[in-house]
């Protein structure tokens, strides 16, 4: 089998080197989901920390599948049902190209998050096994003791049943307003930017009862907002600073439209003059660079290898490195041949979908 190598630096290898689970380990622990925003359709990256206390049943799906395709009237209205229970249902395609999935979703009118698990690690991790036309789909659930495990049978509102009393909301559904419904189900499930300005709107509401919902789901925000940044300067203290940087740059795009504390433009502007975390930002740089040269077939693999031998030994002990260290052993594992994408474009390239 040739070797997609540029597509799997793209979309974020070291999620992949912690993937590897056995199928036994994955039935009970949740695999790491990719942080990679383009991997995420109807939904910024969803993290443990947002499904915390949650359940979420996983419909992992073949959308080349005419039998699969006509059941997802079925699966949104049967999901509806729990619109009010601490339960979130997940898409999961494997091995498509973003646009083609991104057209799949609108025509069937899908607004479930989706994850676009375009080099199958999250789908390998969990043990669901390849999903094609011979297995057209499977389930797998989180529930809200952090056990994520395999349901028999293909109804996901079993699937659902069995995990959502493990499950709380943060806020009360019956505390909100039904005009807030919508909002509340982005805040609960971590879409904050897209709450912000209704949350903003209806603060200052002359219905007592709609502004008090909102206070209450600006609350839940505020807390997360606070978490994160008590989560950075932990980092920082215990001198993780690129972990710290990085906790609040993703705070600022998490929480756009909201006003984060002036403390975090300062704690920010000190941390990017840390030596780790300039060395950590130039190694970033330097490999969007390499995705870019060694994308699209334009050098043979003997030469891809060399560039990214050469980027280790410039860059040793960067969170970098450790993700073309991955992609190396990975080429290497399958021959070193094989044509290389291109990853220059604002989305990410997806590997072709395998034969199904």
């Amino acid at each position: 089998m040739k070797v997609a190598c540029t597509a799997v630096l793209v979309l974020g290898l070291a999620t992949f080197a912690r993937g590897q689970e056995s199928q036994q380990e994955a039935k009970e622990t949740l695999p790491p989901l990719p942080q990679v925003p383009q991997q995420w359709i109807n939904s910024p990256p969803l993290t443990p920390q947002i499904l915390k206390d949650k359940a979420v049943v996983f419909w992992y799906f073949e959308e080349t599948c005419p039998k699969c395709e006509k059941r997802w009237p079925e699966l949104l209205e049967t999901a509806q049902k729990y619109a009010e229970q601490p339960v979130l249902f997940v898409g999961v395609n494997s091995g498509t190209p973003r646009p083609t999935l991104e057209g799949y979703l609108r025509r069937n009118k899908i607004t479930w998050p989706i994850l676009l698990d375009a080099d199958r690690s999250f789908e390998k991790a969990s043990g669901v096994g390849e999903i094609s036309l011979q297995n057209i789909h499977q389930i797998r659930v989180l529930g809200g003791d952090g056990k994520f495990q395999g349901i028999g049978g293909f109804e996901i509102d079993k699937a659902a049943d069995a995990v959502v009393t493990t499950a709380k909301w943060h806020v009360d559904p019956k505390e909100i307003p039904d005009a807030l419904k919508g909002t509340w189900q982005q805040v609960e499930f971590g879409n904050y930017s897209a709450a912000s300005q209704v949350l903003k709107k209806n603060l200052t509401s002359q219905k007592a009862d709609i502004k008090e919902g909102a206070e209450k789901l600006q609350a839940l925000v505020t807390s997360e907002i606070q978490a994160t940044i008590d989560e950075s300067a932990a980092a920082k203290s215990a001198g993780e600073t690129w972990k710290a940087y990085k906790l609040l740059t993703e705070a600022s795009t998490r929480f756009r439209g909201y006003t984060l504390p002036a403390t975090v433009a300062a704690d920010l502007k000190e941390l990017k003059a840390d030596e780790n975390v300039k060395k950590e930002l130039t190694a970033d740089k330097a490999l969007d660079t390499l995705k870019q040269k060694v994308g699209g077939g334009k050098f043979p693999p003997k030469s891809v290898k060399a560039q990214m031998e050469k980027f280790l030994e410039q860059y040793s002990g960067t969170e970098a490195a450790d993700e073309v260290k991955v992609a190396l052993a990975r080429f290497e594992g399958a021959g070193g041949n094989g044509p290389m994408e291109s990853g220059a474009a604002a989305t990410p390239p997806q590997p072709q979908p395998q034969s199904k």
